[in-house]
């Protein structure tokens, strides 16, 4: 895991609509979650000047479960930037429960100008913030 001043952690509260039908965490539940820590973290390092110029497409995902997650599971996803160059940011977040990993999402995102919606390189200075 990474140092915590630049990991985002969010607890994750396990609802009926994110299992599938054998009563196990569905992947779409933890593309969600991903979608929802990758954002809380933009918005924790970006400054709100930052925050309104710009906006964050998904556009991969890579999930590798390791262990089945549950219903009654207490769950922790954690967020990084792993990797940030250009229009591009490659994250990589751990859903835990315990010390038990469940999974782990390496997403790739687009950083897009919030008024044209067209591709931008994030600032100097903001860039700075999140590594």
């Amino acid at each position: 895991m990474s140092d915590a001043s630049t990991t985002t952690e969010m607890l994750i509260e396990v609802m009926p609509r994110d299992l599938n039908s054998a009563g196990l965490i569905d992947t779409a539940a933890y593309l969600r979650w991903v979608q929802a820590v990758v954002i809380r973290h933009w918005e924790r390092f970006a400054s709100k000047a930052a925050q309104d110029s710009t906006l964050w497409s998904a556009v991969k995902h890579v999930v590798s479960h390791e262990a089945a997650g549950r219903h009654e599971d207490h769950l922790v996803a954690h967020t990084r930037i792993k990797k940030l160059k250009g229009v591009r940011a490659l994250f990589i977040t751990t859903v835990t429960s315990g010390e038990k990993l469940l999974a782990e999402i390496e997403s790739t995102w687009v950083c897009l100008d919030s008024s044209t919606k067209l591709p931008k390189a994030l600032d100097p200075e903001v860039v700075r913030n999140f590594l």
